[in-house]
């Protein structure tokens, strides 16, 4: 099953962040069984990372064996860390991720998220400048995760399709967006060539 895990370190600097990919994925690669992952400054202080990962038991064997030692080693506190159970993951054209959000959908459940989804894009897919999009349940609602070429991608996107589907579906939504410019992206490894 796919899963998203959001770390955040209240007084977590860009500086560690780079110390510690240094030692773990010094060529930037991600190792295998994560999607996507990405890290910034949030807005109101410390360091978030959002990683993708395939399952559950991936995430866990790279963080016992490369970040808790690695973070912890270099002083770094424990992360507060959510994990978020994916409905869905679809990734969208090869490209690089500048930005990144997490869409807190209060009281929207699986159909209702369907509905507005299958509204903002017709046909399913991407839209043009996402790269990965997750979704899945989360505390009182749902949840979206998307990484982006641009900030200014993701927000045409939303005046130009999710707004009006939201009205045309007549939805009290009132969603809670949290952004992420982000310092730190990694791709997964190429497949190899046969």
């Amino acid at each position: 099953m796919p899963v998203a895990y959001l770390l955040d370190y209240a007084e977590g600097t860009l500086d560690e962040y780079d110390a510690v990919c240094d030692v773990i994925t010094p060529d930037r690669v991600l190792p295998p069984g994560a999607r996507y992952h990405g890290a910034g400054l949030r807005p109101d202080g410390g360091l978030r990372i959002i990683d993708l990962w395939d399952d559950d038991a991936s995430f866990q064997h790279f963080a016992e064996t490369q970040i808790i030692p690695t973070a912890s080693g270099m002083g770094l506190p424990q992360p507060e860390i959510e994990r978020v159970e994916f409905a869905e993951i679809r990734e969208g054209a090869p490209g690089t991720a500048t930005f990144a959000h997490v869409v807190r959908l209060g009281g929207l459940d699986r159909d209702g998220f369907a509905s507005l989804d299958g509204k903002a894009i017709p046909g399913g897919g991407l839209p043009e400048g996402c790269l990965a999009h997750g979704n899945g349940p989360g505390d009182g609602g749902w949840i979206a995760i998307g990484y982006w070429t641009s900030r200014a991608a993701r927000d045409a996107f939303l005046q130009a399709r999710v707004l009006p589907a939201v009205r045309e579906l007549g939805l009290d939504v009132h969603p809670v967006v949290e952004d992420l410019d982000l310092h730190g992206v990694m791709a997964p490894s190429p497949a190899p060539v046969s």
